[in-house]
């Protein structure tokens, strides 16, 4: 008899339950299922979209004005994709660095994290970090044991942060 863990008793039973659980015995965040994802870019693109338009003040009034230039949600998403979020991660080492940082599509400016509250900011600060949609994808598995937890076989990003940033690179 092989000693050692399953892969799937990590993420199903340990990994995903902590991330989902609500607060405060886990992070609360939300369960989503592979379908969710563009599996050729590694996003959630209607997280992304629900973000551009209504995760924060600025993105609110950014995608009224930018979405004037564009047929329906779907081409206006497609374009922000295409034409400044997939180069700009593309020239980043990790995904993650690009949600520190400022975008600008059709000549407005875009975030895509809330950052969270600081010592001593009001209660809007709170509200607008909840806005982030922090959601945990279960993935295919491999089905062998391990006998070290410190052996494992990465089949592609588990959880992706803010719809976008993945933990692993992007494919090629």
């Amino acid at each position: 008899m092989a000693h050692g863990f399953k892969e799937s008793d990590f993420q199903n039973g340990v990994f995903i339950p902590y991330l989902t659980a609500p607060q405060p015995d886990g992070l609360d965040w939300i369960l989503g299922k592979p379908a969710d994802i563009d599996a050729m870019r590694w996003i959630v693109p209607g997280d992304l979209l629900h973000f551009l338009r209504d995760g924060c003040p600025l993105n609110a009034a950014a995608y009224a004005r930018a979405m004037k230039g564009y047929d329906s949600d779907a081409a206006f998403l497609q374009a922000f994709l295409t034409e400044t979020l997939l180069p700009k991660i593309a020239a980043k080492a990790n995904a993650a660095f690009v949600l520190r940082e400022s975008l600008t599509f059709a000549g407005q400016s875009f975030v895509l994290w809330n950052e969270a509250p600081r010592a001593g900011a009001d209660a809007r600060a709170a509200d607008l970090f909840r806005k982030n949609f922090l959601r945990v994808i279960p993935r295919r598995l491999s089905s062998g044991n391990f006998p070290t937890a410190t052996s494992a076989s990465v089949a592609g990003p588990t959880w992706c942060f803010s719809s976008m940033a993945c933990t692993s690179p992007m494919p090629n």
